[in-house]
């Protein structure tokens, strides 16, 4: 009798232990399971990236980190131009939002004079596109020589999703090769096409606005348009 009561008894003792090893295993495989899933969503939310994007609501603008970039020479001449990034962390979504690629500003230094201006005095805008104008100089053995930059601009949040992006209505400006004789020549628009520098005097600007697509004459030496027409549509002709 004792010896079956002796038995009966180391089998509960295993009993019980499978079931503890049982559950101690199951326990770790959850544990296992929810680190696995933290490290994914850490990661996740940490290197998730938003180009293009400012931030518009005053509380999400505090959030904003400004940084200069890398140096740039404006060709034909003694002069660096830096970017200035906006990298917001906006607090509306669940992640922070990296922006690399959220240009704000641009800063020239002047090698020879140690100058250096702002192209703009604040960092409102987000700069979408930034184009050279620029000519070889046939008498300097066909140096390339920067005239002027063109940039595309978003100044308001048009389509009232609480952001500054690509998808918002843009302005085109001019500006000289040191950042200096900023000019707005466009509002409204909805895409800068392209330019094409036809001597040292003029550039072409081809953008689209809700109206149309246009091509405009820039001067080169007082940045003012000198002509501008809209490109006509092409006729809808019936199929036969």
């Amino acid at each position: 009798m004792k010896k079956q009561n002796f038995f009966k008894l180391i089998w509960q003792f295993n009993a019980l232990g499978i079931a503890l090893g049982i559950a101690f295993g199951i326990g770790l495989t959850i544990l296992l399971s929810l680190y696995v899933l933290y490290q994914i969503v850490t990661n996740v939310s940490s290197q998730r990236q938003v180009n293009n994007i400012i931030n518009v609501k005053a509380e999400q603008q505090q959030n904003q980190m400004l940084r200069i970039g890398g140096p740039n020479k404006v060709k034909g001449y003694d002069i660096i131009s830096f970017k200035l990034y906006a990298d917001s962390k906006s607090k509306q979504y669940n992640f922070s939002k990296s922006s690399p690629s959220n240009i704000v500003n641009y800063i020239f230094f002047d090698y020879e004079s140690q100058d250096t201006n702002w192209l703009l005095d604040h960092s409102n805008f987000l700069i979408t596109s930034t184009l050279t104008v620029a000519y070889k100089n046939s008498s300097n053995n066909g140096k390339v020589i920067t005239q002027a930059f063109i940039y595309s601009l978003v100044k308001k949040d048009t389509n009232n999703d609480g952001k500054r992006t690509r998808t918002d209505d843009k302005s085109i400006s001019i500006a000289s090769y040191d950042g200096k004789k900023y000019t707005e020549l466009f509002s409204n628009v909805r895409r800068l096409i392209g330019i094409e520098q036809m001597n040292s005097q003029e550039v072409i600007i081809v953008f689209e606005d809700a109206d149309g697509t246009y091509i405009a004459t820039i001067s080169l030496e007082n940045f003012m348009v000198k002509y501008k027409k809209s490109i006509p549509k092409l006729p809808q002709k019936a199929l036969e």
